[in-house]
């Protein structure tokens, strides 16, 4: 499972593949943006994000990233 560096307070738990071998670590999507905005604007923090977290990928154990439900209403 890889976590991602600087953002252990949106770490929100862990999602394992069907035959249970692999996890991937879930991260809060709203989380991560916000603690980008500590240092850059919003726009540019969901931008850096979008770029620069969501798009990476790391195979199999690719972190995933998921925005919460009371955070949509």
């Amino acid at each position: 499972m890889f976590l991602l560096d600087g953002y252990d307070d949106a770490f929100v738990g862990v999602t394992d593949s069907k035959d249970g071998d692999l996890f991937s670590a879930v991260y809060d999507i709203d989380k991560i943006v916000e603690i980008l905005a500590q240092d850059m604007s919003y726009e540019d923090a969901w931008e850096y994000f979008q770029y620069n977290v969501a798009g990476l990928y790391l195979g199999d154990q690719t972190p995933t990233f998921i925005r919460r439900k009371e955070e949509l209403i």
